[in-house]
């Protein structure tokens, strides 16, 4: 019988967590609830609004991104803020 080294053994990690082209977005709502969403760097935000409005379960045109106050458009990306591997985003839901 063989023997397989302990080192054989690495357990792989999801892509998205080794990936350098994803951005780990915690998007922090106004009520203290955050949601963690991993967005490609190349995406549009669009798709954490989608996701965040399902979650929140609040209609997509109610909600707003803002990063350091400044509003976020829905098509702007993680790499057009030039955001790192982890951002934090807050979410304000129009009444």
């Amino acid at each position: 019988a063989g023997i397989i080294s302990a080192d054989a053994a690495v357990t792989q990690e999801t892509e998205e967590e080794d990936d350098p082209n994803v951005c780990k977005i915690k998007a922090q709502i106004s009520s203290k609830k955050s949601l963690t969403f991993n967005l490609k760097k190349q995406e549009p935000f669009k798709i954490l609004a989608e996701y965040c409005a399902k979650e929140l379960e609040v209609p997509l045109e109610k909600l707003k991104l803002y990063f350091d106050g400044e509003h976020i458009g829905e098509e702007e990306t993680p790499e057009d803020l030039d955001l790192d591997d982890e951002a934090c985003i807050d979410i304000k839901v129009i009444q």
